[in-house]
């Protein structure tokens, strides 16, 4: 008897497929709503509204009675959008929005020295003109703004020195050292030669006095104690 064939069945390339293509449409979405949302101004709430409940419950019972407005819940995206929407419209009427900053141009990549550079120009072509004030006052922030972060920067940096050293010790000693002035020795070879040939042949009182190139050390604030240890306190010491 012949064998009948098995009925046809979606491989793996089918379930790729649609895999891409519900992938590709999840994508084009969010960069839908992302375009939407990068639109909208900032909500402008009140200080105390997170502490007021009666905001709270007025705005819920708004929502509620305007949820018949929304499109179906079978369409799962459209009904978010809806919803986030009439949520965004609602704060914004009744709690205003906030105007988003406006970025300056390209300044703010620049350096230090370029942007000195260029407020040069408008402050000496300004001095009889005032039609330079607003490129002054402009790049005079960008600038100021500039030197707060390279300082609030540069005391970051100091903070991160722990993290760095546990994390790559070697690479940062070497950072640190090589960046650091060397100090030469208060001394010269001849010196140190001389000294040390006159150990040999001087007398014995002077083996215990220290040269003078060599720099004294300043006093502890704490002074040593050299009382010896008794029996109970090694005994704690021991049992530690």
């Amino acid at each position: 008897m012949r064998k009948t064939p098995p009925k046809h069945q979606p491989g793996r390339r089918h379930h790729l497929r649609h895999r891409r293509m519900f992938n590709n449409n999840l994508r084009q979405q969010a960069t839908r709503r992302y375009k939407m949302l990068k639109t909208l101004k900032r909500l402008s709430l009140e200080s105390d509204f997170h502490e007021t409940q009666l905001k709270w419950l007025e705005a819920n019972a708004y929502f509620q009675l305007h949820q018949s407005t929304l499109p179906n819940l079978t369409n799962l995206n459209e009904f978010t959008i809806g919803f986030q929407t009439m949520i965004y419209n609602y704060f914004a009427s009744n709690f205003g929005t906030i105007n988003n900053k406006i970025k300056p141009d390209g300044c703010t990549k620049k350096s230090i020295k370029l942007l000195k550079k260029k407020l040069k120009q408008p402050k000496f072509l300004g001095r009889n003109n005032h039609h330079f004030d607003n490129q002054i006052r402009s790049d005079s922030k960008t600038l100021r703004s500039k030197f707060s972060s390279s300082k609030s920067s540069d005391s970051t940096k100091q903070h991160n020195t722990t993290s760095q050293l546990k994390r790559r010790f070697w690479w940062f000693c070497k950072k640190v050292f090589n960046s650091t002035t060397s100090l030469s020795p208060s001394y010269s070879v001849t010196v140190c030669k001389n000294y040390f040939h006159s150990l040999q042949s001087d007398t014995h009182n002077n083996k215990q006095q220290q040269p003078n190139w060599i720099l004294k050390l300043s006093t502890p604030p704490t002074p040593c104690n050299k009382d010896f240890l008794s029996y109970n306190e090694i005994s704690k010491i021991i049992r530690k």
